[in-house]
């Protein structure tokens, strides 16, 4: 006859590091992005947080009308560090 234990499975165990947290790394940032999207809050945001990370805008929007909903696109670049 079968037992009908049930087996448990003990997971590894594995030492705490003993250094603190790391630094979190900087994400490397491209000279120009092209932000693309429906025209709405999403891509105002978007946009915004470019803004903040040090980008400018490079002229004016695009707008399109894809038959449904209005897209909008628009270039940043980031000054060259001196």
């Amino acid at each position: 006859m079968p037992s009908s234990s049930t087996s448990v499975v003990s997971c590894p165990t594995y030492p705490r590091p003993t250094s603190g947290p790391r630094p979190r790394e900087r994400p490397r940032l491209s000279v120009h992005r092209v932000l693309t999207g429906p025209d709405d809050a999403a891509s105002c945001h978007r946009v915004s947080e470019a803004t903040a990370l040090g980008y400018e805008l490079h002229e004016g929007p695009a707008v399109i009308l894809d038959g449904e909903r209005v897209i909008v696109a628009q270039a940043v670049v980031r000054p060259a560090q001196s």
